[in-house]
């Protein structure tokens, strides 16, 4: 027995398969509309390398490379009014003022130049409690200026920029490259040249560094470029202390080999860092002194560069 439909009823169906199959097609010519327009994008974003390369991913989007940031400190600067030598500064202050009795604890105390110190706490907090005790006593403001000063600004260098772009262009490129570089948020100081191009110094506003830190290169025009935190320490090349530059140096000529009052220039004895040795004489320290005085990896210079840091809003 064959079963067979109304005629009014076949109609009907013939309708309904009728119209699925016209939103078959019209959703099977749009699917073909988008796939072109996509590919007509994806071509022309080829044509254009910088916008490849704002898009591009990172190396390594998970990967941080940072290391640990040392703990903030907070200063005050005590800078005398007339010519004396740090210690008898130093020397003053603890005669006048007693921590302890103001419930403030010091971190360390070191001399800087003319004749000054900086003290150093690990709250703001403490350091405004220090200077209000400072206003209080009129031999420290009669004799001594107290400066509390600004932290300092994060800066990167960047490495290998075109030698053809100006301080502008870089900027201008930095802000439209990439995405994190607000224009606000950070300020193409200086160049020094590089082996490989110009080198640029930035500075960055603290939240902006944040977001960038992790990152393997920046976009500058058609280049991705290498970055790093910018850290300048001071350090003396005639006796190789740190603090001071060798054209302001008073003390006599040092042998970055082997720590000895000779100049380096044909020095054949042991390696042995006289930063390292001082600081092993005078605070029991076992330091390594194997190595050069200006070595990357010596001790005395990572303390400075800590030193550095802690002077330093990252915006933690």
């Amino acid at each position: 027995m064959s079963w067979r439909m109304a005629p009014k009823n076949e109609e009907k169906g013939a309708n309904v398969v009728q119209k699925m199959m016209k939103i078959f097609f019209e959703q099977q010519v749009m699917m073909m509309h988008l796939m072109g327009r996509l590919a007509e994008r994806e071509v022309n974003q080829e044509k254009y390398y910088s916008t490849v390369v704002k898009t591009a991913p990172r190396r390594s989007e998970s990967r941080d490379r940072s290391k640990p940031i040392p703990k903030r400190q907070y200063s005050v600067l005590v800078n005398p009014k007339q010519d004396q030598p740090s210690e008898i500064t130093k020397k003053s202050i603890q005669a006048n003022v007693f921590p302890s009795n103001i419930e403030v604890r010091i971190k360390s105390v070191k001399k800087i130049k003319k004749g000054g110190i900086a003290i150093n706490t690990t709250s703001e907090e403490d350091i405004d409690k220090l200077i209000e005790e400072f206003k209080k006593n009129d031999e420290i403001v009669n004799n001594y200026d107290i400066i509390k000063p600004q932290p300092k600004i994060p800066r990167i260098v960047i490495y290998g920029v075109d030698n053809d772009l100006t301080k502008e262009e870089v900027q201008d490129n930095l802000a439209a490259q990439n995405d994190d570089m607000i224009p606000e948020g950070s300020e193409v100081l200086f160049s020094f040249q590089g082996k490989q191009g110009i080198n640029w110094i930035v500075q960055l506003n603290p939240d902006v560094y944040q977001r960038i830190k992790d990152r393997d290169r920046l976009n500058i025009g058609w280049t991705r470029l290498h970055f790093r935190e910018y850290l300048r320490i001071m350090q003396c090349y005639k006796c190789f202390r740190y603090g001071h530059i060798r054209e302001k140096c008073k003390n006599d000529e040092f042998c970055v080999r082997c720590g000895e009052g000779h100049s380096s220039t044909s020095c054949e004895m042991d390696l042995k860092c006289r930063n390292c040795s001082f600081h092993n004489s005078i605070f029991a320290t076992k330091f390594k002194i194997d190595h050069l005085a200006n070595d990357t990896k010596c001790k005395i210079r990572i303390k400075e560069i800590e030193f550095l840091q802690s002077q330093i809003d990252y915006g933690q």
